[in-house]
């Protein structure tokens, strides 16, 4: 059985999730996020505001944030909604 993950790794990779939804969502155009994004279950004000989900997901990266795994959770429904591997 492989070692468990330390805190900093399961963060560190949680970070790049978030990073890569981030920039699908800052490389794709507004009419393909909406379109992809209503399938989620995200909130849907952020359904309508890719650009403030993007915004909202870069926060991630604060040293002491503690709101990562929702942040996390966010950025995997956006992943996978554009069909990316989460």
């Amino acid at each position: 059985m492989p070692p468990s993950k330390t805190p900093t790794q399961v963060r560190t990779e949680r970070l790049a999730t978030i990073a890569r939804a981030v920039d699908h969502l800052n490389a794709t155009d507004a009419a393909t996020l909406r379109a992809q994004l209503a399938t989620t279950s995200i909130h849907d004000h952020w359904k309508r505001d890719p650009e403030g989900l993007a915004t909202l997901l870069s926060t991630a990266d604060q040293p002491r944030d503690t709101s990562i795994f929702g942040l996390w959770a966010g950025a995997q429904s956006v992943l996978r909604a554009a069909g990316l591997p989460a």
